[in-house]
């Protein structure tokens, strides 16, 4: 620990309990109890023990109405992990909120971080890159109706003969055109490709995609035309 940075300390903080020092990356931090205050705070030095700023950690119940007002209205449900008073070397001082949301599962958890001045404005917003767990049971459902989809093309072997088409004609969805299964995979996430066959109309060839979804009573026609754009839906018993 080099010696500066404890001598600052020691000389900037004399009515003080639980110290403990650590290091981040090439710097040095010292957390602490103000008994006088009451406040947690922290010290931050760089490699030669050169202060870099001092925050003090206050009570989030204790919010200015402002701020509060500013969260409240804008970040509704959220929940604020801290309130940093925060004074550095280069003479900034400013208060850093740092909010989640319940329904985020990062682990390590992120923070949404609200910079305000002393007077209560807010001047910046850093906002984290949060993982929502419905966003992710999304995700997770539509990587599993990929799945299936992929199992079920590698299960199935009919090729067209495009030399003797028909209306009625079965199609291996290996056969389909690439644009019927990315807009499946895109649009219709849980469903599952049950058939896929050639009709006829007004003398045009489309394909006719039919999809089921477990626990759904219906099915879902889709058709596109020969090359895979969509045309319409249709809901079937």
């Amino acid at each position: 620990m080099p010696k500066a940075a404890v001598d600052y300390f020691k000389k900037k903080e004399k009515r003080v309990d639980e110290i403990k020092w650590d290091t981040l990356k090439n710097h040095y931090i010292v957390t602490y109890l103000n008994t006088v205050r009451g406040y947690r705070c922290s010290m931050e030095f760089d490699e030669k023990g050169t202060w870099l700023q001092t925050t003090i950690y206050e009570d989030t119940k204790n919010l200015n109405p402002m701020m509060s007002k500013f969260i409240t209205d804008n970040y509704p449900g959220y929940i604020i992990q801290s309130v940093e008073n925060v004074a550095t070397n280069t003479k900034e001082k400013y208060l850093l909120v740092k909010i989640y949301s319940p329904d985020w599962i990062n682990d390590p958890m992120v923070y949404h971080q609200l910079y305000f001045s002393l007077s209560y404005r807010l001047e910046k917003e850093v906002l984290a890159d949060a993982v929502n767990r419905y966003d992710f049971l999304e995700l997770q459902k539509k990587a599993a109706s990929l799945s299936n989809t992929q199992k079920y093309l590698e299960n199935v072997d009919n090729v067209i003969d495009e030399t003797e088409l028909y209306s009625g004609q079965a199609v291996s969805p290996k056969s389909l055109p690439s644009g019927i299964i990315k807009y499946i995979n895109d649009n219709y996430s849980g469903w599952l490709l049950k058939e896929a066959m050639i009709i006829e109309e007004d003398g045009q060839y489309l394909y006719n995609i039919y999809l089921k979804k477990e626990g759904w009573p219906d099915r879902i026609k889709l058709t596109f035309d020969f090359k895979g754009n969509f045309i319409n839906q249709e809901k079937i018993k």
